[in-house]
């Protein structure tokens, strides 16, 4: 696995400078964060060293359906993916794939 501890990881929806989650090489960027997220979007710290970028979002509002894009960043090489995110019913399910990096999230919802 490679570690993600020490790389930039940026979760946004159009604009990559309004980020819904930014990890900056081993913290988090709480004010450069999209207002309507704080609180509601993080990454899992404990699982950077395993290469997991997943991005958890909780509190799930209707007005995050739609696309979310994750760009990761280090000093040898770059990678990005996207995720669409579909409110229904009490379940939102999202998959990520980065590299060698794979995780499936399930998060429970009132939407």
């Amino acid at each position: 696995n490679i570690s993600a501890e020490d790389m930039e990881i940026r979760w946004f929806r159009e604009d990559p400078t309004a980020p819904v989650c930014l990890y900056w090489y081993g913290r988090y960027s709480i004010d450069r964060q999209m207002p309507s997220y704080r609180g509601r979007a993080e990454i899992f710290p404990e699982e950077l060293k395993n290469g997991n970028v997943s991005l958890r979002l909780r509190d799930v509002q209707y007005s995050d359906y739609g696309k979310f894009k994750c760009m990761v960043v280090s000093e040898q090489w770059d990678d990005d993916t996207h995720i669409d995110v579909v409110v229904r019913g009490e379940c939102l399910i999202n998959a990520l794939s980065i590299g060698n990096i794979s995780q499936f999230t399930k998060t429970n919802s009132n939407y």
